[in-house]
């Protein structure tokens, strides 16, 4: 599958979005050396059934030591997202059976 997003900041608050696969971490796409434009490539797995992808905001970098801290999903960016106020996104997609022959 591909997710292609574009408009995504700049900064070290705003240039990434971290992508969730049925609620399990999957990683993060950075926009800052593309312009904002970020390409996500993966493939799908699961079982039958409606699937969930998520883009939450997080933060590329900050003063703790341990860098992989900020590039985890804020999920109370709502609240309190330090940098613009960027949306988290919410994908959905259905894995149907292959067909009977």
């Amino acid at each position: 599958m591909t997710i292609h997003l574009k408009g995504v900041g700049w900064t070290d608050v705003d240039n990434i979005y971290v992508a969730t696969y049925d609620n399990a971490y999957m990683g993060y796409a950075c926009g800052f050396n593309s312009q904002g434009d970020v390409i996500i490539n993966f493939n799908a797995a699961g079982s039958v059934g409606t699937h969930l992808i998520d883009f939450y905001p997080g933060i590329y970098q900050g003063s703790d030591k341990d860098q992989q801290l900020y590039r985890l999903p804020q999920l109370t960016y709502a609240d309190d997202h330090p940098g613009n106020k960027i949306p988290a996104l919410r994908f959905a997609f259905d894995v149907t059976p292959p067909p009977r022959r």
